[in-house]
């Protein structure tokens, strides 16, 4: 009986440093592991869509810009 009660409590120890071992190694990774997108991530192609900026003035005259795009 006392040996079960041993096993169990090193594998509860064993289970919580291999925890501790995985969050540290998150935490000190963890700006390798974020996603940084390319500026131009469509590969050199030109997106085909035809956008219209539109110009609306407000009643206080302040102009707003915007994109339009029709429905295909």
């Amino acid at each position: 009986m006392f040996k079960k009660k041993m096993s169990l409590v090193n594998i509860c120890i064993l289970l919580f440093i291999a925890y501790f071992l995985i969050t540290l190694g998150l935490y000190i990774f963890q700006r390798s592991l974020l996603y940084h997108p390319v500026v131009n991530n469509y590969y050199g192609e030109k997106l085909n869509l035809k956008i219209e900026e539109v110009k609306i003035t407000t009643e206080d005259n302040i102009d707003l810009l915007a994109w339009y795009h029709k429905k295909d």
